[in-house]
């Protein structure tokens, strides 16, 4: 449930927008769509991008809480998943990533597994597909799916200590 929404709480359409590029790639990961490989990527990296840029939106529209928002993306300060975040987001929007690197410039997906659900001989139900993908970052992986929903946690609980969210809206 979300708290009443007023001037400071613009944030709250970002947050909406993280929770359904969330369930997006949850979806992949538990065959619950049938998109190809494209979609599910881009489903991978629009959800960095917007749980990244969440941060910019809260920044603007809780100014008292700018320190702690950006203190969740610094280096050796915030959760490990928010710097692997940050770089994956930045490096999907630019070719070389230049400035403000977290943790390794060159994060990006390094590999991809889909297994292929044909169902029931006789059965009309369409193939479905489960994707899984691995994101380097420093010379470790990351499974996707994982590093999304620490993410996608560690937004919530921020959210929920600074009571900007009440119970449990998602997931």
């Amino acid at each position: 449930m979300y708290i009443e929404k007023d001037e400071n709480n613009k944030f709250l359409e970002k947050w909406k927008k993280v929770e359904r590029s969330f369930t997006r790639v949850k979806h992949a990961y538990e065959r619950k769509e049938t998109n190809d490989y494209e979609t599910s990527l881009d489903n991978i990296e629009d959800f960095f991008n917007d749980c990244f840029s969440l941060k910019d939106w809260l920044s603007r529209s809780q100014p008292n809480l700018k320190d702690a928002v950006e203190d969740l993306f610094k280096k050796r300060i915030g959760p490990e998943c928010f710097q692997v975040c940050a770089d994956f987001a930045n490096r999907s929007k630019h070719l070389i990533l230049e400035r403000k690197v977290r943790k390794d410039a060159a994060t990006r997906v390094v590999s991809q597994n889909v297994t292929v659900f044909v169902g029931v001989i006789g059965d009309n139900t369409p193939p479905v597909s489960k994707y899984s993908w691995d994101i380097e970052s420093e010379g470790k992986r990351y499974d996707a799916y994982t590093l999304a929903k620490n993410c996608f946690d560690e937004w919530k609980k921020f959210l929920m200590l600074h009571r900007l969210l009440q119970d449990d809206s998602m997931n």
